[in-house]
C-alpha cells in the first residue's frame, strides 16, 4: 500500500538492542484545505459513523482522527461485515449517521457491491466511498452508484473534516 502513494518503509535491526522502523511518504503537491473552527467540526451530539475499510492502519488512522473530531465510530474490514452491523444499529436504534466505505476489498465485497444491499435496508443512508484509485469510474459518478460523497485517499483531518460535515448536513436535511 505505501508503495502505490511512492513511499517508503525502512528497517534497522540489532539483535538485542531493538529494530527501528522508518515510514517515508511523500509531501502532498495538495494546497491545505482551510480548516474551520474546531466548534464547527465537531457534531453536538457524536454523530455515529460506520467506517469500513479492508487495511488495518487505515482503520486505526481514519477511527483516531474520527475521534478525535468528536464522533463515536465502528470500523469494520468488508462489505459484509458492514451490512451485519448497520443491520445491528437499526435493530437498536443506534443507526449510523454516516458510512465511509473503501471502493476496492481485495477477495472481499466492496463499497459497490455493498452500497446497493444498504440502500435496500435503508434508501435514506448517507454514504461515502473513499478509494486510493481516484481514476475509478464510480469515484468520477459516485451518485450513479448510490453514494452521496467522495473522499480520495489519502486525506487529511482536514479533509475527513470537511467531507463528513457535508454529509451530516445531508443528513439533518433528510431527517429535519
Amino acid at each position: 500500500m505505501i508503495e502505490k502513494h511512492k513511499g517508503l518503509i525502512l528497517v534497522d535491526s540489532t539483535v538485542g538492542q531493538g529494530t527501528t522502523f522508518s515510514l517515508y511518504l511523500p509531501a502532498s503537491s495538495k494546497s491545505n484545505v482551510p480548516l474551520e473552527p474546531e466548534s464547527a467540526l465537531v457534531q453536538g451530539d457524536a454523530a455515529h459513523i460506520l467506517l469500513m475499510d479492508d487495511e488495518p492502519a487505515i482503520q486505526e488512522v481514519a477511527k483516531a482522527m474520527l475521534e478525535k473530531l468528536g464522533y463515536r465510530v465502528a470500523v469494520v474490514g468488508d462489505g459484509r461485515q458492514a451490512i451485519e452491523v448497520y443491520k445491528r444499529a437499526l435493530e437498536n436504534n443506534d443507526k449510523f449517521d454516516v458510512v465511509i466505505m473503501d471502493l476496492t476489498i481485495p477477495g472481499g465485497m466492496g463499497g459497490k457491491e455493498a452500497i446497493k444491499v444498504l440502500r435496500q435496508i435503508d434508501p435514506q443512508i448517507v454514504a461515502i466511498v473513499s478509494s486510493g484509485y481516484s481514476n475509478d469510474p464510480i469515484m468520477a459518478s459516485y451518485k450513479e452508484f448510490g453514494f452521496n460523497a467522495i473522499m480520495s485517499k489519502p486525506y487529511t483531518v482536514s479533509e475527513l473534516a470537511i467531507a463528513l460535515q457535508k454529509a451530516l448536513r445531508l443528513v439533518s436535511s433528510v431527517s429535519g
